[in-house]
Formats: structure tokens, C-alpha cells, sequence
């Protein structure tokens, strides 16, 4: 029994040698047949890398050529890739495994920057060509881009008097020239009739306040001008308590206007709930009747009474504003919107 035991162990001694000899090998086929791969794929890289860069220089070259950007940008890229290829090629042919993986990655880079190089020249020769183009379109663009028909017109723009938008005549033109060294051209007529009208003697565009030497050469150009004798505007600015009552009257004016345009506002509301079915066109037509149209109707009497050009104008722009844009106007749903136009008409015409 004892000899039996250890011949069984014997045996199994030399199973697991035998088994470890054989695992080891396998080992190193596999190591072999992996080192082998590797250097493959590292040869198969450094070619595809330098294939690949000369193709990109060929192929940037010949983009160049057909889109007539000249040729300065293909050939100095070409160069440089030439004789980048030429140089790690030769490091590749004497170097070890390690040294051909760094050759390989050399390639590679250089192989990117010669075509990012080639891209910016070519995006380069692009603008300047567009910009060759451009004049050639517009021989008579001025240095600053503008043509000369824009020039033209902005003469024609700088000769309209601001207040009528016409053409300023010599004898009637008044020239301000302006705190900071700009100066604006006005019809001188219309530039006095407007501010003897509203008592602001200021300039109309910036609100500067005139001087009284600006305001006395206003009086002499529209003297000059032999059109029929007006009030002097220098003799009108230093009448403050006239024109202080004026600005006082017109303030109140323009006060009851805003009020007609809330009430105007609440008008609009309704119409809008009504056609979003959010009221009842009764309640709505209740509520137009007895809260808004009242209020309406006495404070447009009110505004008439003042100035009734004024109040003809507003109601023109109320109807305006209630019956929305051409392109879009208020909606209509049970006739609301019509029957709202139709009671601001009313007032309107009793009034008249």
C-alpha cells in the first residue's frame, strides 16, 4: 500500500511538471506573436503617415491652382513636408523599434502642421481675393466704403430743413453750430415760426438752449429773407410769463390726453376679453356704456374745447390704435370691436 501511495504521487508530480512546461510554452508564442503584431502595426502607421501628408500637400496644392489663389502657399508647404518625410524616413530606416514609433509620431504631426499651415494661407488668399472682387465691383467706393451715390445722398439728407423735411434754399438757410464744434443747417423761417409757436427756443434736435447772439442772427437771416414781418424771437425768449402761461396750458392739454388714451386702453381690454370668450359680450357692451363712455365723452369735450385740431388728430389715432394693423387687426367676435368704433364716432360728431 505504501509503494502504491507513492508512485501515485510520483505520477502527479510529473503531471503538474509537464503541465507547467506547457503552459510556459504557450507563454511565450503568445508574447512572440504579440511583439510581432505590434512592430507591424508600427511599420503599417509610419507608411499610411507619410502617404497620408503627401496627399494632403497634393491635394492643397491643386485647390489652390484651380481657385486661382496663386501658388506661393502650395509650393512652401510642399517644400517643408519634403523634406520632413525625407528626414524621419531615414531615421526610420537605421532606428530600433523605439525609435520608429517616435519617427512614426513625427510624421504624423508634421504631417498636421503643414495642413493647418496650407489652410490658413489659403483662407488668407480667399479674403484678399473677395476684396480684389469687391473693388472691382465698386470702382467708385470711397476709401471708407461708401459709394458715391450713398455720398450723394447723404448731401441731399444734410441740405432737408430737420423741421419740414424741404429743400433749404441759400437765402433762407440758418446755420447753428454747436457747443462741441458740429454744426446743423434749419430753414430759417420755419426754425422762428416754431419756436415763437411752442416758446422752447432751443435747438430742435438736441435740445441745446440757443444764446441770445444765435437767437438775434435767427432775426436778421429771416429779415433777409423778405418773407412777411414776424414777431422777433429774441424779443419773444425774454418774455417769460407769456410763454410760461402757454407751456402751462399745453401741459394741461397733453395731461387730459393721456387720460383719454388709459380710457382708450380699457376700450381695447375689452374688446380683447371679449374676443378670448373671457366676456360675455353684454356684460362687456354694460360695462363700455355705463363706466368707460361717460368718462370718454367728457374729457374729449374737455381736450376740443382746448384745441380741437388736437382732439381731431387724437381721435384719428384712437381708431387707429382700436382697429389694430392691416396685417393684423383686432378681432371682431359678435361685432364688439365695430360697436366700440361706432360709439367713439358718436362722441365725436356731437361734439362737432
Amino acid at each position: 500500500t505504501e509503494q502504491d501511495g507513492s508512485a501515485i504521487t510520483l505520477a502527479q508530480r510529473a503531471a503538474a511538471s509537464a503541465n507547467e512546461a506547457a503552459r510556459s510554452k504557450r507563454h511565450a508564442r503568445r508574447t512572440k506573436r504579440s511583439k510581432s503584431a505590434k512592430r507591424r502595426k508600427v511599420e503599417r502607421d509610419a507608411s499610411s503617415s507619410s502617404s497620408s501628408g503627401q496627399a494632403n500637400d497634393s491635394t492643397a496644392s491643386r485647390k489652390q491652382e484651380r481657385d486661382g489663389l496663386g501658388e506661393w502657399a502650395g509650393s512652401s508647404s510642399s517644400s517643408s513636408a519634403s523634406a520632413a518625410t525625407v528626414a524621419v524616413t531615414a531615421r526610420a530606416a537605421s532606428g530600433s523599434e523605439a525609435v520608429k514609433v517616435a519617427v512614426a509620431e513625427d510624421l504624423d504631426s508634421e504631417a498636421k502642421r503643414v495642413a493647418r499651415e496650407a489652410k490658413k494661407e489659403r483662407k488668407r488668399a480667399k479674403r484678399d481675393l473677395k476684396k480684389q472682387k469687391k473693388a472691382k465691383a465698386n470702382p467708385q467706393s470711397s476709401p471708407e466704403g461708401m459709394t458715391a451715390a450713398q455720398e450723394e445722398e447723404e448731401e441731399e439728407e444734410e441740405d432737408l430743413d430737420p423741421i419740414t423735411r424741404d429743400r433749404i434754399q441759400d437765402s433762407f438757410r440758418f446755420t447753428l453750430t454747436r457747443p462741441n464744434g458740429t454744426k446743423a443747417a434749419f430753414d430759417a423761417v420755419a426754425l422762428a415760426d416754431y419756436m415763437l409757436a411752442s416758446g422752447d427756443f432751443s435747438d430742435p434736435l438736441t435740445r441745446i438752449a440757443l444764446s441770445e447772439a444765435d437767437l438775434n442772427r435767427l432775426d436778421q437771416v429771416v429779415k433777409g429773407t423778405g418773407v412777411s414781418e414776424r414777431a422777433s424771437v429774441l424779443g419773444a425768449s425774454r418774455d417769460k410769463r407769456r410763454y410760461k402761461e402757454a407751456k402751462s396750458d399745453w401741459d394741461a392739454i397733453i395731461g387730459l390726453e393721456r387720460l383719454i388714451g388709459e380710457q382708450v386702453c380699457s376700450m381695447l381690454e375689452l374688446i380683447e376679453a371679449v374676443n378670448a370668450e373671457d366676456l360675455d359680450p353684454e356684460d362687456a357692451e354694460e360695462q363700455l356704456v355705463g363706466e368707460i363712455l361717460p368718462e370718454f365723452q367728457h374729457n374729449y369735450n374737455l381736450l376740443a374745447r382746448n384745441d380741437s385740431s388736437f382732439a381731431d388728430q387724437c381721435l384719428s389715432q384712437y381708431a387707429t390704435f382700436l382697429s389694430g394693423p392691416p396685417n393684423r387687426a383686432t378681432g371682431n367676435r359678435a361685432g364688439f370691436r365695430n360697436f366700440v368704433l361706432n360709439m367713439v364716432r358718436v362722441v365725436h360728431r356731437q361734439h362737432t
